[in-house]
């Protein structure tokens, strides 16, 4: 494992819903952050990138929570935040996660993001700066990375992470873990052709998909970076089994 003073500048963001507490992805959400962060000894950033609930109900998949015999075994102590949090005290609210230190040596960034593209220029602008002297960027918008047909400052537009915003973050030397959900593809095909993507618009060279059932997220590390995360693989699948992948590309 490599010192921690070689790892400056690393970013975790997500963009979020207040709704989306406590589903089974976001359990298995923090178990990735904290293998990410090495339990808390890289200091991290979390941009929740939060946009106002809205009237769907898929952020109510927690009926996992009332069978603790077949998921606590994961990560016992977040299983039993989330089960006390929404199953005893009925509450879906993220500041809960800063408020327990449930992710150990993690700051995080509150600001809402909105559609309007000023506003939006004017949130990475505060976000980049908050984050100079953190060292993991996570970027979890509610779909994924925007393709060509998703205009930014257009209405929705706040659920997408914009190639400009990524190469920003990257240019300031941070390595990137961002958020991406699963369109009704072949996944492996979907992955490998997105590495590809991110590796052509990084001038990168190694990316890391680590997928659930319905979403992935590609860790992108800086160069300098990897040894760290040369254990991640078995350190998560490890703990998961197959509830959550890990491959290098």
């Amino acid at each position: 494992m490599c010192a921690v003073n070689k790892f400056r500048n690393c970013i975790i963001i997500f963009n979020m819903k207040h709704q989306y507490f406590g589903d089974v992805s976001d359990y298995k959400k923090y178990s990735v952050l904290r293998a990410i962060s090495d339990n808390g000894q890289l200091q991290t950033m979390v941009a929740w990138m939060l946009t106002p609930n809205d009237e769907r109900n898929d952020g109510n998949v927690n009926k996992y929570l009332n069978n603790p015999n077949q998921w606590r075994q994961f990560e016992p102590d977040i299983f039993d935040f989330l089960y006390e949090a929404v199953v005893i005290n009925k509450t879906k609210n993220l500041k809960l996660v800063e408020e327990k230190e449930l992710v150990p040596g993690t700051n995080y960034f509150w600001d809402t993001l909105a559609d309007n593209r000023a506003e939006r220029q004017k949130y990475f602008e505060r976000l980049q700066e908050a984050s100079k002297e953190h060292e993991i960027v996570f970027l979890d918008p509610d779909n994924g990375i925007a393709t060509g047909s998703i205009t930014k400052g257009r209405k929705n537009s706040c659920k997408y992470v914009f190639w400009d915003e990524i190469s920003d973050l990257w240019n300031q030397d941070h390595s990137l873990l961002i958020y991406q959900h699963f369109p009704r593809v072949n996944r492996m095909e979907y992955i490998k052709r997105k590495v590809g993507e991110i590796n052509d618009k990084l001038s990168n060279n190694e990316t890391y998909a680590i997928r659930t059932t319905h979403m992935v997220y590609f860790l992108i590390p800086k160069e300098g970076h990897s040894l760290h995360f040369e254990g991640l693989k078995g350190q998560i699948e490890g703990r998961w089994g197959e509830g959550i992948g890990v491959e290098r590309f």
